[in-house]
């Protein structure tokens, strides 16, 4: 069989595999792999208890010292460290136990018991041979108890009997009741309750009864209840005999309480402010009045500071002499606002009758001036800025912000409107509307957003919003008319360079037809001339002879060549 090679260990679990040929130990606790093959080099005392292998040393692991065989007789553990308990020795006279957990392989010794022997059996009661026996699972005694102790162990004391003639204590043997009666101040089966705080007898002995503890006599003074084991407060007290006295069934101080407490217990304090602190000691009111500064039925309630030489009505609280300056109300604990013209008001309502100081408003000048008012000074009823605002401020209370488009960031106080003019870029009553920024240094009309000083380039119109035709040279036109300038890109005619020029056989077409048009215009227009002039001429000849017979010059319109650099042409009116 080689040497066991692993052993492990897990805290809750515990499984042992026995196996018919030899023993072999699992061991579970912490799961923990313990290597055992080499031996330990100059550690032979920390394998001491380890049975020696088959090379005839002791072997155990390096790293915490389990051994790697099976312990020496009569020791136990991982590291053989363990002795076993008091287990009966085997015929060669060797104490064994199992190697792991300790449990003997044989029966314990009489007088201890357990798996591992190692618990001393109880008062049991001796054999004839004085020999203490009790099982060895369980611990209970084969026989009864020794006197005065009971339980199946045998482990338990009887309590306060009565000793029998012999003078031993004794009780049964499963629950300890005594088999006389209980000692002097003691109650119960078992005699294990010590009597309450009864009068005691003529021998001095308090007597209560066996079974229920209640006291066969009356309590001793400062104590009540049927066992008499319940304090009397010590608040209670009998005047006569000056002690802590109350009523023994129910508890109340029926004697009267010390000076200073009130109540059915007397667990209630007199309130210091009670005249000579004395109350009644039912309702604890200060029947005697209050000391000075205090009022209600128990005096509880201070007097307001600022009653006038703090004096008030004792049931109210009311100061019957008026209130300090600044104060005011029926008790005057109300303040006159430190705003009001030398903190003065009226002691009724509080209003500041004298008015505010600068810069509040309001009946009790509760409300500040806008700190946008010019000097925070305003009107004490309505709070208005009737001196005005400071810069960049509007409105009945200054509380509106001139726009920062405005210019100086100035406007008017009742509308707002920027009456001063607009940053650059901007226009309207509040300037709130952005310049183009197709206008020229995006700079334009205050009120109409018109670009005054023209268009940036490639753009027209009266706010530069329309776009020149990309068919001008350079894209530049007329702001007004829309107007190429600089004439127009190749490929385009016409002012606004909106025709497309044509070559070759179609423009020679194009042309003739223009010039056959052009002269059956000129024909036309001829002939309508002078049928107009025939016609005027019949009417000189045979008209009114008043009529004046002086020649009319007649216009005659030549279309001028351009010459303003507008793409225009002048017409000139000639007369002949």
């Amino acid at each position: 069989m080689t040497d066991i090679q692993t052993l492990f260990s897990c805290s809750s679990v515990l499984l042992h595999v026995i196996f018919l040929s030899c023993f072999f130990y699992v061991h579970i606790r912490n799961c923990i792999v313990v290597e055992c093959l080499n031996p330990c080099p100059n550690s032979v005392n920390d394998c001491a208890n380890c049975r020696p292998g088959t090379e005839g040393w002791q072997k155990c692991s390096i790293n915490d010292g389990y051994c790697s065989n099976i312990c020496m007789k009569g020791y136990y553990g991982c590291r053989c460290d363990k002795k076993c308990g008091h287990c009966m020795p085997d015929n060669m006279g060797a104490v064994k136990c199992t190697p792991f957990f300790g449990y003997c392989t044989t029966r314990c010794v009489d007088g201890y018991y357990g798996a591992r022997c190692d618990k001393e059996c109880g008062h049991c009661l001796p054999d004839n041979k004085s020999v203490v026996k009790c099982d060895p699972i369980f611990g209970d005694c084969e026989r009864t108890c020794s006197n005065s102790f009971y339980g199946r162990r045998c482990d338990k004391k009887c309590g306060h009997c009565l000793p029998d003639n012999e003078g031993l204590v004794k009780c049964t043997f499963l629950f300890g009741e005594c088999k006389t009666a209980c000692a002097g101040g003691y109650y119960g089966t078992a005699c294990d309750k010590e009597c309450g705080h009864c009068l005691p007898n003529n021998d001095g002995i308090a007597e209560c009864d066996i079974l229920s503890g209640h006291c066969t006599t009356t309590c001793v003074d400062g104590y009540f209840g049927k066992k008499c084991d319940k304090k009397c407060n010590h608040n209670c007290i009998d005047p006569i005999t000056n002690t802590n006295k109350c009523d023994k069934v129910s508890d109340n101080c029926r004697y009267g309480c010390v000076s200073g407490w009130y109540g059915d217990i007397c667990g209630k304090t007199c309130n210091n402010a009670c005249f000579k602190r004395s109350c009644n000691q039912q309702s604890g009111r200060c029947d005697a009045g209050c000391v000075s500064g205090w009022f209600g039925y128990t005096c509880l309630n201070l007097c307001s500071k600022t009653c006038f030489g703090r004096s008030c009505v004792q049931h109210t609280g009311q100061c019957d002499n008026g209130c300090a300056h600044g104060w005011y109300g029926n008790t005057c604990n109300n303040s006159c606002s430190n705003t009001c013209f030398m903190t003065s008001c009226n002691q009724q309502s509080g209003r500041c009758d004298a008015g505010c100081v600068p810069g509040w408003y309001g009946d009790m000048c509760e409300n500040s001036c806008s700190n946008t008012c010019f000097m925070t000074s305003c009107n004490q009823q309505s709070g208005r800025c009737d001196a005005g605002c400071v810069p960049g401020w509007y409105g009945d209370t200054c509380k509106k912000t001139c726009s920062f488009r405005c210019s100086n960031i100035l406007c008017s106080q009742e509308t707002g409107y920027c009456d001063s003019g607009c940053a650059s870029g901007w226009y309207g009553n509040t300037c709130e509307e952005t310049c183009s920024n197709t206008c020229s240094n995006v700079s334009c009309n205050q009120i109409f957003g018109l670009c005054d000083v023209g268009c940036t380039s490639g753009w027209h119109g009266d706010m530069c919003n329309y776009e020149c035709s990309e068919n001008c040279k350079a894209s530049i036109c007329d702001r007004e008319t829309a107007q190429c300038l600089q004439g127009c890109e190749s490929g385009f005619d016409g002012n606004f360079c909106n025709k497309t020029v044509k070559t070759g056989f179609d423009s020679t077409l194009v042309g003739l037809i223009g010039c056959l048009i052009g002269v059956t215009s000129s024909v036309i227009l001829a002939l309508v001339v002078v049928l107009i002039r025939r016609v005027a001429h019949r009417e000189k000849r045979y008209g009114n002879l008043e009529t004046s017979t002086q020649e009319m010059t007649e216009p005659v319109y030549d279309e001028i060549a351009d010459t303003t650099g507008k793409g225009f042409r002048e017409t000139k009116i000639v007369t002949y």
